[in-house]
Parts: structure tokens; C-alpha cells; sequence
């Protein structure tokens, strides 16, 4: 029984996520992989909110992992300075459509994404679908352990991970679209299964 708990238990991993804090952008902007800076104090308001839960993180010597945005990095490295970066964990990259005003994308194009949410790719670049991948693969490399992991990264990201489910991509994508984002500088807790 003992070894039982022990698989099972490395079947699933207790993640939190914390957006990052509110970027320096226009409202109307369409900015998913666009590198934003924060507005002046913004990872000071997040350190204090969650001082309690950023001081178990370190006692216990949780992994942290990074969006490579600034906009996440910054906050990660004041968590904690050996913090790694990982790509899969960026925003979804909206190609053409980065730093454009959501008014002024073609209603063709945005009618074409409501058509299919999970495939169409925005701004010619990236797909729901591809990012539920790399998020896959993300989640499938940790390392096994029974330890939590502090995740830094953005609205996207969590939105997938609030409706996770492993083995099935299409359906996490879908479920994605109905999921709510959670506020900027906000702390989700997960408990994913990997199988």
C-alpha cells in the first residue's frame, strides 16, 4: 500500500500560479508575447499579498519556474534567485496581432478565430492547441517529486491549468474557452494530474 500512495501521488503535483502583476500597456491592446515592463510597483504589491505563502515557498525549497517575460521574470527573481525560465510557460503569441488595437484586427480574421477557437491561429502565429501542448510537455518534464511547484506566468496559462486535463488536449482547449482569467498578481492553486 505504502509504494501505491507513493505512485500516485507522483501521478499528480500540487502547482500554484501567480499572474503576473498589471503591465505598462495601453487598454484595447492586444499584447500576449509582446516583453511589457510592470507598472512602477506592481511586484511590490504582489510580494506583500502573498508574503505567506512566498515564505513557504522558500522554507520548503519549492521549484520556481518563469515565463522568460519580463513581466513575470522580474517578480521571480525577487521570489527566488535561482528561478528558472522556461519558454512554454509565456503567454500565447498572437504574431501580426501583437501590440495592435483589438479594434483594428480584421473582422474576417477575428470571425475565422470564433469559427474554430481551438485551431485557428491568431495573427498567423500560434493555435489554443499549440500552446496546450507545450503546456503538456511543461508539466509531463518536472521532476517527479511531492513537493509543490511555484509557477510565474500569465492569464492563458492558468486558464488552461484551471481545466487541466492530461490525457485529453482538445478537450482542455475547449473547456480554456469558457474559463475565467484571474486577476493580475492573483495566486491559483492547482492539483494537476499527469496521467
Amino acid at each position: 500500500r505504502r509504494r501505491m500512495t507513493v505512485a500516485a501521488s507522483q501521478q499528480q503535483r500540487h502547482v500554484f500560479a501567480i499572474r503576473h502583476g498589471v503591465p505598462e500597456v495601453a487598454a484595447g491592446l492586444c499584447y500576449g508575447n509582446t516583453d511589457l515592463a510592470l507598472v512602477p510597483g506592481a511586484n511590490d504589491a504582489v510580494l506583500t499579498q502573498h508574503a505567506a505563502l512566498l515564505a513557504q515557498a522558500r522554507a520548503e525549497n519549492w521549484p520556481v519556474f518563469s515565463s522568460p517575460l519580463r513581466r513575470c521574470a522580474s517578480l521571480a527573481a525577487q521570489i527566488r534567485p535561482d528561478f528558472q525560465t522556461d519558454p512554454r510557460l509565456r503567454e500565447w503569441d498572437f504574431g501580426d496581432w501583437e501590440m495592435c488595437a483589438w479594434d483594428t484586427v480584421p473582422r474576417a480574421e477575428l470571425d475565422e478565430w470564433a469559427a474554430d477557437p481551438v485551431h485557428y491561429r491568431p495573427g498567423g502565429k500560434e493555435s489554443l492547441m499549440m500552446i496546450v501542448q507545450r503546456l503538456k510537455t511543461f508539466l509531463t518534464e518536472l521532476p517527479p517529486s511531492g513537493e509543490p511547484v511555484l509557477l510565474i506566468t500569465h492569464a492563458g496559462v492558468i486558464r488552461l491549468l484551471s481545466v487541466w486535463q492530461h490525457d485529453a488536449p482538445e478537450t482542455t482547449a475547449i473547456a480554456a474557452q469558457t474559463s475565467v482569467a484571474p486577476a493580475y498578481g492573483s495566486v491559483s492553486s492547482f492539483c494537476i494530474s499527469l496521467s
